[in-house]
């Protein structure tokens, strides 16, 4: 098993932890994969990686969105990398969707340090430069967010707005540009 695929994101009823178990009595290397609970997908995006056709479905609209966009699209194969990419995860188990990270030694007003977005980069960074295009605030909490950008990249509210999305869902907040 590749060592990204714990990256992925945590579901109530993930089978995650039993992947090596599901595919072990499977000889066969190719054909096709029936996900009918997809869930999380770890199921389903490690079948892709093997080499499966994969068709997905789950009674969850968001697991059937993914399912249609990443899984049963067989137009690209899903390498140990994509998966990678695809999901990032941070402390606490949480997934991050983009570069997400603090400006060390920048105190925010819950006094910890300031966080920071880094749209424009679709691959995870440990450091990174950048232009501070806007911040996210968040009306009914004290933690608001920059936007960092690399040189060059150009963002609209709508564009900021999406990607950050999975996580300002759970708060009301407004993009503040200069």
């Amino acid at each position: 098993m590749f060592s990204k695929f714990q990256s992925l994101p945590s579901y109530f009823g993930g089978k995650r932890k039993l992947v090596k178990y599901i595919f072990k009595p499977i000889k066969k290397t190719e054909g096709v994969f029936i996900d009918a609970f997809l869930g999380g997908g770890s199921v389903s995006l490690y079948a892709k990686a093997k080499g499966y056709k994969v068709i997905a479905n789950d009674i969850a609209f968001r697991s059937v969105i993914i399912g249609r966009a990443l899984i049963s699209n067989n137009s690209v194969k899903l390498e140990t990398e994509d998966l990678a990419r695809l999901f990032l995860k941070a402390k606490h188990d949480f997934v991050y969707e983009v570069n997400y990270g603090f400006i060390s030694g920048v105190k925010a007003p819950d006094g910890k340090e300031l966080d920071a977005y880094y749209l424009g980069v679709n691959e995870p960074l440990e450091k990174a430069k950048g232009e501070v295009v806007a911040i996210i605030h968040r009306t009914n909490d004290d933690d608001d967010k920059l936007v960092v950008v690399p040189d060059g990249v150009v963002l609209t509210d709508e564009e900021i707005k999406q990607q950050v999305h999975f996580q300002e869902q759970w708060f009301e907040s407004i993009v503040i540009r200069k």
